[in-house]
């Protein structure tokens, strides 16, 4: 997701729950101003989330990018030769949506057009896209090539060593899931009952309405909330 795509989504998730906030909690949406001041966190926040699933994307596109590699240099091709292999199997194996290593197997077929080093090429991949597995690769592939080591023996390992590392978070999360639910279930109770005392018996919460009291009460409970729900995020994100 481009940032200008990233900013219009977050702007209007952010301004739809400032205004569901203001709302319950203080009954006027001119709350919505100060609750302005949060924006930059919860923009970080989505930027991070975002920046996660591009990553784990990244990361499974690399499981194909190393199998389609093994198998190239298995049959006795050189690795330049081997790249235009790859974009063609990720584009097989990604045609309805746009492959990212698609693209950077275009950019690395252009610098080994002039006769760059591969190791190179691929290290100047894993800085660009930031991606943990092929920064290890491109490490890996540097110490054995120094070394003199078998790279197709190499590339084989790491990738056995990539996939068990993706399928063990996938577990993960089939495991955790049900308590994700938990936690978003009990993150909306508090404004769930505000919702139905405010429905079954009005008059019950007008004393924390339009006051300094009530406007006190209602923002230590939203700094409440938000705590549990930072706590929360970091308590479920397991990752191996």
């Amino acid at each position: 997701m481009n940032n200008k795509k990233l900013y219009l989504k977050s702007i209007v998730i952010y301004l739809f729950f400032a205004a569901v906030i203001s709302k319950l909690l203080y009954d006027n949406f001119i709350a919505i101003v100060p609750l302005l001041i949060a924006y930059p966190i919860f923009l970080k926040w989505m930027r991070n989330k975002e920046n996660e699933k591009r990553q784990e994307r990244i990361s499974k596109e690399f499981i194909v990018f190393l199998t389609s590699l093994s198998g190239a240099l298995s049959a006795g091709y050189a690795f330049e030769n081997t790249v235009e292999i790859i974009a063609n199997d990720l584009k097989r194996e990604y045609p309805d949506n746009e492959s990212i290593l698609e693209k950077e197997c275009l950019k690395m077929q252009g610098e080994l057009s002039l006769k760059l080093n591969y190791i190179n090429v691929i290290s100047d991949m894993a800085k660009r896209l930031g991606n943990k597995d092929i920064i290890e690769f491109a490490n890996c592939l540097s110490l054995a090539k120094s070394l003199g080591g078998n790279v197709i023996e190499m590339i084989n390992l790491t990738l056995s060593l990539f996939r068990d590392r993706i399928e063990t978070n996938e577990e993960i999360k089939v495991l955790i899931s049900a308590k994700k639910l938990e936690k978003n279930i009990m993150l909306m109770v508090p404004f769930g009952m505000i919702v139905f005392l405010r429905i079954s018996n009005p008059e019950y919460l007008d004393s924390l309405y339009n006051n300094a009291f009530g406007v006190i009460v209602m923002t230590v409970c939203l700094i409440v909330i938000v705590i549990s729900f930072v706590i929360s995020e970091k308590i479920v994100n397991i990752k191996v």
